[in-house]
Formats: structure tokens, sequence, C-alpha cells
């Protein structure tokens, strides 16, 4: 170890030893960092077998203790530990690939502009991905859809993701924690390629219509309590159904929950036999909203806009009832050093599934942890005045990510650019320093803010392992630590 301001060779430090015991009883530093070469010291310090750390190209430590002379008698001296991420030869560093998650709100508040904003900026991230990253998109109203798994961005994988962005349409409610927490479990679904496709099923979704006599109208108990105008009369009987061109699809399906005109005293009805019949009679059409659950836990929002006069009026629709058959879920190889992140976009507060903002906070912390090897950062963009900042920040805090405030439509690529920018510069993920002490040196403080962990061997040594997180191109972080040195035992080597 050298004094403040000199440095090693970038490397990773093995067993430290001191030469000559007259200039310090400091008499050795044991320290391995995880992910990094070996390299020899400079002067009369000599580098020992290191800890078996798998190197990692670009990555550098560099040590220094505050003075060359250290006394004999027990006291603590002060050092300071530095990870760099150095430049590569010729100046080009190679990015880690990027495995990146777009969570995005499709919620009615999102109609026109502020959601085409949203899909051109996507689109204008996907131009700068290529096929050493994938990106996987979902949607959130009142229900949640995955778009596209984590998708590779080859030339085929981003017309598939293009197309994707383009099928998105705002509508219906906020359903954040539903989005978030499918958007995290897509990290843990990685597999080669994209899956196989299937055929998608034809389905129809729309409404009977008959038209009722007086008696039958005044026989019957109303369906709302707003008063008619003059002339108005509840004789309009319309049934809505979801009819499937194969009988066995009907079981793909769990239920269906429609959401009618507000003026209805009860206008949220769950269905969950099939035909998903739901019959009703009033004065007026309006459009019926639906949203179709399925047994495997998707979910698709469907709409329609009730028509008069015609005994039956259905539109036929394909949807993807049945899941499409996927591949082994292989961790590739390139994977295991991939820089990871989901992007969280809202512009309203969660009304539907998980509202409350501890519980919330709960369940992305549980499901980040699920991830294991997968782990990912949370950050999450608010646009305009409407959400929840506080949540935000909390949800952000969590998953080691930023909280970016949108404050109109024409910052929404510049928030989304800069928060890509960070990834597409990280070179190392996940860089974790260890230090290893000689029986009786002690750890007694380690002055950072980054997580630290002290574990005691059997023979009483010490190891300190600091979680350092995640690097960009020539990026360092410096930890200064205390250390408690025992008394010298004589003259000759010591170990630190």
């Amino acid at each position: 170890l050298k004094p403040f301001g000199g440095k090693t060779a970038p490397g990773s430090l093995g067993g430290l030893r001191r030469v000559s015991s007259r200039k310090s009883a400091m008499a050795a530093a044991s320290a391995a960092f995880l992910g990094a070469s070996e390299a020899a010291l400079a002067e009369d310090w000599v580098i020992e077998d290191g800890a078996g750390a798998a190197p990692v190209a670009g990555l550098g430590l560099e040590a220094a203790v505050e003075s060359e002379v250290v006394a004999s008698h027990a006291h603590e001296i002060d050092a300071v530990l530095s990870v760099v991420s150095a430049p590569q030869a010729g100046g080009a560093s190679p990015r880690a690939p990027l495995r990146l998650v777009a969570v995005l709100d499709k919620s009615g508040s999102m109609h026109g502009e502020k959601l085409r904003l949203v899909r051109d900026t996507m689109r204008f991230m996907l131009r700068h991905l290529d096929a050493r990253d994938r990106l996987g998109l979902v949607e959130y109203g009142t229900a949640v859809k995955v778009l596209a798994p984590l998708t590779l961005c080859d030339e085929a994988g981003r017309a598939r993701l293009d197309a994707a962005l383009g099928s998105m349409r705002a509508g219906s409610q906020t359903n954040l924690s539903g989005g978030l927490l499918r958007g995290l479990e897509l990290h843990g679904e990685v597999g080669r390629g994209v899956a196989q496709a299937v055929p998608h099923q034809r389905v129809r979704f729309g409404n009977t219509y008959r038209l009722l006599s007086d008696d039958e109208a005044e026989s019957l108990t109303p369906w709302g309590t707003t008063p008619l105008q003059p002339g108005v009369r509840r004789v309009h009987e319309w049934t809505m159904e979801l009819r499937f061109d194969d009988e066995e699809d009907a079981a793909l399906v769990e239920k269906v929950t429609y959401r009618l005109h507000e003026t209805f005293t009860q206008n949220v009805v769950l269905v969950s036999e099939a035909p998903f019949s739901l019959k009703r009679h009033g004065w007026g059409t309006f459009r019926v909203f639906a949203t179709l659950h399925l047994c495997d836990g998707r979910a698709f929002d469907l709409e329609h806009d009730l028509v008069f006069g015609e005994p039956e009026t259905f539109r036929p629709m394909l949807l993807p009832l049945r899941r499409a058959v996927s591949p082994a879920l292989v961790d590739p190889p390139a994977d295991s050093a991939a820089v990871r992140s989901t992007f969280l976009f809202t512009d309203g507060l969660a009304n539907v599934g998980i509202r409350d903002p501890e519980a919330l906070c709960a369940a992305a912390r549980a499901k980040l942890e699920e991830l294991g090897g997968q782990r990912c950062t949370l950050s999450t963009f608010g646009f305009g005045s409407d959400h929840s900042a506080n949540l935000l920040e909390r949800l952000a805090s969590a998953g080691g990510g930023t909280y970016s405030y949108v404050e109109s439509e024409d910052q929404i690529g510049e928030a989304f650019g800069e928060a890509l920018g960070g990834l597409l510069s990280t070179t190392h993920q996940n860089v974790r320093l260890r230090l290893t002490l000689a029986p009786g040196v002690r750890v007694a403080r380690a002055c950072t803010d980054f997580e630290t962990a002290v574990q005691e061997a059997e023979d009483g040594a010490q190891s300190l392992t600091v979680e350092l997180g995640d690097l960009f191109d020539e990026e360092r972080r410096d930890i200064l630590l205390r250390l408690a040195l025992p008394a010298a035992g004589g003259a000759g080597e010591e170990g630190l």
C-alpha cells in the first residue's frame, strides 16, 4: 500500500506484505477484488497469490494509506481503496449488453399527444439498441399486457417491437402495481431467441337487441336511477356476449368484467361463465368496456358501442388466448454480464390493484429479490402534476434507480434519453469489492454509503464486502476505511 496520492497498477490485490519491517508494522494487506486481473505493486510491496477471482477486462484497483510510517503499537490507520473502470486501449470501452423493460401507462388520461410521444420516444430509444441488447414492453391500464417479452434488438426483433408499440391504445384506469410487477417478472423470463408463434384465436364481441313492449318495460325494475326526460322510455333490451369460434377456447377464459355507463346503479359487473352474457335494458346507447381475464393470468381490454335496431351486432377479432410455446428458459452466457433495468412511466395515481404506497413498495422489493441473478434497477418517470412523486421516488430508491419528473410533453424524450444514455455507458454491473484481513486486524469503520458487510472466519480473520453497484466508463468508486491494527509482534514480516 502506498501513501495517499500514490497508485497501484490496475488489478486484483491478493496478499500484500511489507518486506521492510522497520518502516511499517503494518506488515501486509490482504484484499481480493472480485472481477479483475492481478498486477504488481510499486516499491518493495509484493503481491502474493490472489483469491482466485476471475479476470474482468477494464477494472482496476488503487490503494493508498495515510502515511509511509506506521507505529508498532496498537492503533488505527486510514486507508482508501478505489475501484476504477479504466478506458480500453485505443480509447474504446465496449459497453455491457442491455436488458431493458419499459412499463408504459396507457390509461385514459394518456390519450392523444401523450401516448404518441411515448411511442415515438420508445422508437427513438430502439434505434440506439443493437443485436447484443434485449427490450421488453409492458402496457397497463385497468388490465396488464405484455406487448413484447425481452426481445433481441436485431433487425427482426426491432420490427416486432415497433409493431408492438404501434398497437398501444389509451383507455381505462391505472393498474400501476400490476404493470410494474409484470415488468419486473420479465427479467426472470430470459430465453434463447423468441417464443414460437401460435395462431391467434377468433372471437366475436358485441350485443344482441330486442325492443320491449310497454307492458314488458313497465314490469321490469330499472337498472338506473336517472330521471327520464319526457317521451323517453326504457324499452331497449340488450345482451353483451363473447362468442368463440372454437368452443374449447371458452375454457381458457376465467371471467369477463364489464364496465357500464355511470348512470347504472351497478356499473361494474363480473361474469364467470361462457358465453359471458350480460343482459340489461334501458333507454339509450353507450360504449361498454370489458376486461377479458384468462386462466393463465393474462388479460385483454375490449370495448363495444351498443347498437339498437339490429337483432345482433358482433365484431370479430383475433386474440392470443393460447400462450406461445417458449423455448427452454436458459440464461444465455451474455446475460450474466448484462446491465438490467426497468423503466416505469405514469401520468396519474394508482386506482386499480395495489394502491397503498407502503404495500406497493414492499411488493416491488420482494419481486426484485426474487429475481436473484437477474435483479435489475428500477427507474421511474412521472408525467405532469397528477402523479404521486413520493411513491415514484420510493420505488426508484427501492430499485436502486432514479426518479424523473417530466413537467411537460416535450420533456418525455429528454427524460427517457438521459436514463438510457446512462445505461448504455455502463461498462460493469454489480461490482463487489472484498477486503480480507489477517487475524487481529479489524475494520473499525467503513466510511461509505455503499452497502457493506463484515464477516469473520474461524481463524478470527475479518473480511469486508462492499457492494459498489454499476460502473460507467472511466468511473471510480473510493472507499475510505479505518483499520484497527494490533501491536507488532516483533521484528520481521507481519500480515495485515
